[in-house]
This record gives structure tokens, sequence and C-alpha cells, in this order.
């Protein structure tokens, strides 16, 4: 994976302390990293589109 840009990694401190949350200086990196990834699955889901005939899963069973 690529290193993410210092602008991201700001922004994921920025988000961390205003939900009070201490992120150590060696982990920022990883975290944002996670955070990018975590952006491209939710791209990813958002830009499903289901028609209206499909029906809803009620209950997994595996």
């Amino acid at each position: 994976m690529t290193e993410p840009d210092p602008n991201a990694i700001s922004d994921v401190v920025t988000l961390a302390e205003l939900n009070g949350i201490a992120i150590a200086e060696p982990f920022r990196q990883g975290v944002a990293m996670n955070a990018a990834l975590l952006q491209r699955y939710a791209a990813l889901v958002h830009g499903l589109v289901l028609p209206d005939s499909v029906e809803p899963a009620y209950e997994y069973v595996p």
C-alpha cells in the first residue's frame, strides 16, 4: 500500500482528537492508511445499485 499524504494523516489526527482519541505518532500513518481503505470499501458499497426487485436478506445463515 502507498503512504497516505500528510493531509490525510492530519485529517485522521484531527478527527480522532475531536472524538477524544489520541493516536500515538508511530501509528498515525497506519490509521490513515486503514481509513483510506475503508473509504474505498464504503464507496464500493455506496455505488452498488440494486433493482427494486431484489428482496432483503432477513436472516443470514452461513
